[in-house]
């Protein structure tokens, strides 16, 4: 099977899309924990969508997008956080699709374990745990109003 054969027949299974807007202190961690999972590079591609965004974070998706052959960078004038998803999704290869906050990471090695969970249970839509953190990545528990 020649190589190009084989590039096509590895079908993508799970499409992260990052919308993108005014982030740039957070925006490294974030694709840089997108980046340390178990998948084969060859599952799963990612999606900066930067949504107009004033500050460095065009520079850093274009950055990612030129060293990382899976990651592609889109641009578009600001539109929301709905319309990034969207775009994000009109390009999206992948079986599965999933948003990651820009502002937010994930912890390394889980992509593989949620990938597995969607396919051995065939499931459509999977929520599973977050944890809050402060500046310092100290997890901290969320606010709750009083109960009145």
């Amino acid at each position: 099977m020649s190589l190009n054969k084989l590039t096509h027949s590895i079908k993508v299974k799970l499409s992260i899309i990052i919308p993108i807007y005014k982030v740039e202190q957070y925006l490294r961690k974030c694709i840089d924990s997108v980046l340390n999972q178990d998948l084969l590079s060859s599952e799963y591609e990612i999606i900066l969508v930067d949504d107009g965004s004033p500050d460095g974070c065009p520079q850093i998706c274009d950055q990612y997008a030129k060293e990382h052959d899976k990651i592609k960078a889109i641009h578009q004038k600001n539109a929301g956080l709905s319309a990034a998803r969207n775009a994000g999704i009109s390009i999206a290869k992948g079986e599965y699709v999933m948003f990651v906050d820009s502002d937010d990471y994930i912890e390394p090695n889980v992509l593989g374990k949620l990938v597995r969970n969607m396919e051995e249970k065939q499931l459509d839509v999977l929520r599973y745990n977050y944890q809050n953190v402060n500046e310092q990545y100290e997890v901290f528990k969320p606010f709750k109003a009083a109960k009145r």
